[in-house]
């Protein structure tokens, strides 16, 4: 029986057979990006991009990793952005969180859930983890004159 055993381990080790590694998280590619234009409260519509803001952003994975950055505004359609990479386990979910440097009150926040990127995520390829690209999207409201 020893000899049995020691001879299947034989064959699998010189067989060229490989072991997959198996990843137990997803690789999350996030793009924050934040548009800043006038908002007339009263009549609940939006007006015109606001260029030269300074805007913080924040992407936070779970309440603790994190990516930080101040952007400005511009482009013609008043938005700045920011980037991340993650390496999401499962029920974990990324905030994206900003606010203007020039009136900290006007701030915002978006959030992808673990759900979401389990389900979009894509093969990572032989010995690679899962990938999966998000956008996540805030419009900061100032209020207009």
């Amino acid at each position: 029986m020893k000899f049995r055993v020691l001879i299947l381990l034989v064959f699998v080790f010189f067989s060229g057979c490989e072991v997959l590694e198996e990843f137990n998280y997803v690789v999350v590619n996030v793009t924050g990006t934040v548009v800043v234009a006038n908002y007339d409260f009263d009549n609940s519509k939006w007006g015109d991009a606001i260029e030269g803001e300074v805007v913080e952003m924040s992407l936070i994975k779970a309440g603790g990793e994190r990516v930080d950055g101040t952007g400005t505004t511009g482009g013609g359609v008043g938005q700045t952005t920011i980037h991340g990479t993650f390496n999401l386990y499962k029920e974990q979910p990324i905030d994206f969180k900003a606010k203007l440097v020039s009136n900290p009150m006007v701030i915002g926040s978006d959030r992808v859930e673990w759900e979401y990127v389990d389900q979009n995520r894509r093969y990572g390829g032989k010995n690679q983890p899962d990938i999966c690209s998000v956008d996540l999207y805030i419009p900061l409201k100032v209020p207009a004159n």
